[in-house]
């Protein structure tokens, strides 16, 4: 609607301006422009009777020029419909240009949208009146109308896709917690964190979720593990501990075949990343690690340091939290360690079990 009434301002104010300027010398040219002009056109004299309209305007209203002229421009163009109508508030009475939407009637007394706009002519000329540019909008009002059901029914589709994903998730940590029981409560602690986390770096709503999304099954991976090595005390071979290593990459193409509009495969292929490049599985560094990962990998440690297992025991907060500080720009990144310690040094977070499920 914009765009249609700069295009009618455009042409009004064309043959405003031009008619101010030299109304006498190029008369046949402007009569040629007003007559063939794509848009609806009237003329109006200041007594607000039509002198004249273009073919397009007849078109529209299903009209013959001896239909209009001399009649009043508001039996053709209604603006208070459903009210009683005032004179002056039409637009050939007014003295300055105004855009609007109206009603046409039609010769069959059928009602069309249209877009106008008025520009009246100076005093200064010897033409005086108004012009009145107008175009049907049906067509355009009908699609909006459409383009307005498509969008209702894509955010429904959203909607629903977003239900599915997170259901999907919930199976996943499911499956997870059957395998595993240890590692599923460590996953749903470390998605608690790390969502706070990143609501403290001010991601908005949406990502906040996909990072809690993505830290409930972050150790999907480890499904592919034998559960003895995940549970075996004591320290692990270099050839278990090397298979442990391996979990990141079992997660990704565990999850490769799910369809989720975040890159969810890949945060979960880089949790063990280290922003100075001594991760594993993949030894990224910098900017190849994405924020979500970055920010689980500082929640899963905080987890796991602080919390106890069957095969040892948890080393405690303070411990967990020093090693966040000892690692701040080195490992981790420093905005998200900030942010961690914060959260627990400021602002009392606690990994509490009654608020472990992910909501």
């Amino acid at each position: 609607t914009a765009a249609l009434f700069a295009l009618l301002s455009i042409l009004g104010g064309f043959l405003s301006f031009s008619f101010k300027r030299q109304a006498d010398s190029r008369a046949a040219e402007l009569t040629r422009l007003f007559d063939n002009a794509p848009l609806g056109l009237f003329f109006s004299g200041r007594d607000g009777t039509i002198k004249r309209a273009n073919a397009e305007a007849l078109r529209m209203l299903g009209l013959e020029e001896r239909e209009v002229v001399n009649r009043g421009v508001d039996e053709f163009i209604l603006r208070n419909r459903g009210r009683e109508e005032q004179p002056d508030s039409y637009p050939n009475r007014r003295e300055t240009s105004e855009a609007f939407q109206a009603e046409g009637r039609r010769k069959n007394g059928a009602l069309i949208p249209l877009a106008c706009i008025v520009f009246p002519l100076p005093p200064s000329t010897k033409l005086l009146g108004s012009y009145i540019v107008f175009q049907d909008i049906s067509l355009q009002a009908a699609n909006e109308k459409r383009i307005g059901s498509i969008i209702r029914e894509l955010n429904r589709t959203v909607a629903t896709l977003k239900k599915s994903w997170e259901q999907t998730v919930r199976v996943l940590a499911a499956i997870t917690e059957v395998r595993d029981p240890y590692t599923s409560g460590h996953q749903r602690r470390v998605a608690r964190l790390a969502a706070a986390i990143a609501g403290e770096l001010g991601m908005d709503k949406k990502k906040v979720r996909q990072v809690e999304l993505a830290a409930m099954i972050h150790d999907i991976g480890k499904i592919k593990i034998p559960s003895e090595i995940l549970s075996k005390p004591g320290r692990l071979s270099d050839i278990e501990y090397r298979l442990i290593q391996t979990h990141p990459a079992a997660g990704h193409r565990i999850l490769q075949t799910i369809e989720v509009p975040w890159a969810l495969a890949e945060i979960i292929h880089q949790h063990h990343e280290r922003m100075d490049g001594s991760g594993y599985p993949r030894g990224l560094s910098g900017s190849e690690i994405l924020m979500e990962a970055r920010i689980i990998a500082v929640a899963d440690t905080v987890e796991a340091m602080s919390s106890h297992r069957p095969y040892r025991a948890g080393k405690g907060i303070e411990a967990a939290l020093g090693e966040v500080t000892s690692q701040k720009g080195r490992g981790f990144d420093p905005d998200v360690a900030d942010a961690c310690l914060r959260l627990f040094r400021e602002k009392e977070f606690r990994f509490d079990e009654e608020h472990g499920e992910i909501g």
